[in-house]
């Protein structure tokens, strides 16, 4: 526990302060307008969802850069490293299209047209990170595989520093700066991702551990045999951030037919409980290494007590937050709104009774993310992926409609949804781990067969 401690504290850090950049943007923008806060939550949720899917492969580079660097092998290691980084940037120049093509989407989709309009005109700029952030992903994977966090940390600091500063300038135009409003907040977001990626790159050329490694040597090859194993473990992994983050964006389509108030509500909520799931996550991604690290080594009893030990790690996450948002479900709503602001009462009514609801999943959402980053580790991403597919759009979503639209209970029936899709992906993904670790732990498998 403390070995995974030691490794998922500096992971959990950067994932807060990744969170920090979006969490600014909300508050910032809340701030400044709840109609523009509403619209520009429709335009996040796509965004990072089309990159949380494209991060799929840079999650698949993860195990494999563990498990080459825990047996010695640089050139392989520098090969996953280059390929990972040729399919981040491919899949980045592909996804800019839907990007481009946001605003009559969410027409078509239904969304009111002034909403619509705030999404569109933020996107326009936003989308020009998906290219520095795809890249910045893979290079967070290699320095959680080489067990170097700190810099990702780092990095991550410094790119919500940089946020906030400029969201402070060219939001609200102060300094003599232009009131930009949206489009201010998306040049700050993509000049604090384009930082991150600099300091990553930096980092690398800086240590001489890692310019040893000759990471970035032959770049512009490809290597075709390596970018199919890379290919074949990612898009499972794609297709399960897709199916869980997917659910999410699906939610917010849903609690926009409900108007703006409801809409904005949902974004300051999702926010809130997007911070404390950072902290599972940065634990899921030391949960991957661990176990990539020590199936590479042939550690099988090892590999079973690092499993143990980060579920239990991820159990005791989820309680505890669990407790704080039964405790003080009112407190922390009106940090995200202006004291100007005439409908937040209102606002804190909704939102409330949303995190209420929001912490009958987060021991079930903090359990089942360690456990698809345990199986990830252990290159098992294929079942895993239809296991999330079932849980989250065949049973989460029309369970949250329904509730929703069929039988009135409106933005509460989408989260309810929430919790049943998230609880059945829990027992799902824990039966397969467990499955797993029993035949793996038998001396005789020294390799597991899928």
């Amino acid at each position: 526990m403390r070995a995974t401690l030691a490794l998922g504290i500096p992971l959990i850090g950067s994932h807060l302060a990744q969170i920090l950049i979006q969490t600014t943007d909300v508050v910032m923008l809340g701030w400044y307008g709840v109609e523009e806060l509403a619209g520009t939550v429709l335009a996040t949720q796509v965004y990072f969802l089309v990159l949380l899917i494209g991060s799929g492969f840079a999650s698949a580079v993860m195990p494999l850069v563990a498990k080459t660097y825990a047996s010695g092998d640089g050139v392989a290691m520098r090969q996953t490293v280059r390929t990972g980084a040729w399919i981040a940037l491919l899949y980045a120049l592909f996804a800019l299209i839907p990007f481009i093509f946001l605003e009559p989407i969410l027409l078509a989709l239904g969304q009111k047209p002034e909403l619509a309009a705030v999404a569109g005109e933020f996107m326009s700029i936003a989308q020009w990170g998906i290219i520095p952030g795809s890249l910045a992903f893979v290079l967070r994977s290699v320095f959680s595989a080489v067990a170097r966090p700190r810099v990702v940390l780092l990095a991550v600091l410094s790119g919500a520093y940089l946020n906030g500063f400029l969201n402070y300038l060219l939001i609200f135009g102060e300094w003599g700066f232009p009131e930009m409003g949206v489009r201010g907040c998306a040049i700050a977001s993509v000049a604090a991702t384009c930082l991150m990626l600099v300091i990553y790159v930096a980092y690398i050329f800086s240590i001489k551990e890692l310019r040893d490694l000759r990471l970035f040597h032959r770049i512009h090859l490809v290597d075709f045999p390596d970018l199919r194993e890379v290919f074949q473990l990612g898009w499972p992994i794609s297709l399960y951030m897709l199916a869980e983050v997917g659910m999410f964006t699906v939610s917010a389509l849903l609690i926009g037919a409900f108007g703006t108030l409801a809409l904005a509500t949902h974004g300051i909520v999702l926010q809130i409980v997007t911070i404390f799931f950072m902290i599972p996550m940065g634990l899921s991604n030391a949960a991957t290494v661990r176990a990539a690290s020590f199936w590479g080594a042939g550690q099988s009893q090892e590999l079973v007590r690092a499993t143990m030990s980060a579920l239990m790690i991820a159990l005791a996450v989820g309680v505890i937050v669990t407790l704080l948002y039964l405790a003080f479900p009112s407190v922390m709503i009106p940090w995200f709104l202006s004291k100007d602001e005439t409908r937040v009462d209102e606002i804190i009514k909704m939102g409330t009774w949303l995190l209420v609801i929001a912490a009958f999943f987060q021991v079930v959402d903090s359990v089942q993310l360690v456990t698809a980053a345990l199986l990830r580790g252990l290159k098992d991403t294929r079942v895993p992926m239809v296991y999330a597919i079932l849980s989250f759009w065949v049973v989460g979503i029309p369970s949250g409609y329904l509730l929703a639209f069929r039988y009135g209970y409106g933005p509460a029936g989408v989260w309810w949804g929430l919790v049943i899709g998230l609880s059945v992906a829990c027992v799902l993904l824990g039966t397969r781990l467990y499955s797993l670790l029993k035949f793996y732990g038998k001396p005789e498998n020294q390799e597991l067969q899928y």
